[in-house]
């Protein structure tokens, strides 16, 4: 969710801030455990359904060692994926740009008890690495970073109020076109030929 917060842009830190402020608003958590796995099925149906309420949606992000099967939900209804190497690197700017983004008043979320420990706890480590402590997680935390990264990123113009075929790229409209109109089979075609010959013999 993105709200226009600024008419000017500045840097701080080192870091680009832009005059958006990004709400994030919706935090949902699979939490496996050894009796109980995560239902995979059960994650492509909620996200189907979130995309069903959501049809405007115009990106997907996430560490694509872990989501490669999940992204092609998203890329089958025509959205922009984006699957990042999570490295030290990566998670260290995106750290400290939502860090920033929250001494700035440029990102607001939900009171999700899960996050909030995790943003409380979390380390930077002989500042190279962002880390948890021993017999703690950051997964949610990650999740939400990466998401402020990808929405401040994202362009005014990239979304659209429309719902129809233009939310679509133009291989996935002729991969949806060629579905809708595969031509009839040999034997069907067949029939259909007998079928008329023997109407004109008779």
């Amino acid at each position: 969710n993105l709200e226009k917060r600024y008419n000017t842009s500045f840097d701080y830190a080192n870091e680009s801030i832009t005059n958006k402020k990004v709400i994030i608003d919706l935090i949902i958590v699979w939490k496996p455990s050894k009796s109980l796995p995560v239902d995979y099925k059960n994650v492509s149906d909620v996200i189907e359904m979130l995309l069903d309420a959501y049809p405007n949606s115009v990106s997907f992000a996430a560490d694509k060692y872990q989501s490669q099967s999940i992204a092609t939900i998203f890329e089958g209804r025509g959205i922009t994926t984006n699957l990042q190497t999570f490295s030290r690197v990566n998670q260290m700017k995106l750290y400290t740009q939502f860090r920033t983004a929250i001494f700035n008043n440029l990102v607001g979320y939900i009171d999700h008890p899960l996050l909030i420990e995790e943003l409380q706890r979390v380390q930077k480590k002989d500042e190279t690495k962002i880390d948890h402590p021993l017999g703690f997680s950051k997964d949610v935390a990650d999740a939400v970073v990466q998401l402020y990264g990808e929405l401040v990123g994202l362009e005014y113009s990239s979304i659209s109020d429309s719902v129809g075929l233009d939310r679509f790229r133009d291989t996935k409209i002729l991969e949806m076109l060629t579905r809708l109109l595969r031509p009839p089979n040999e034997a069907k075609m067949k029939n259909i030929a007998d079928a008329k010959g023997h109407l004109s013999a008779r």
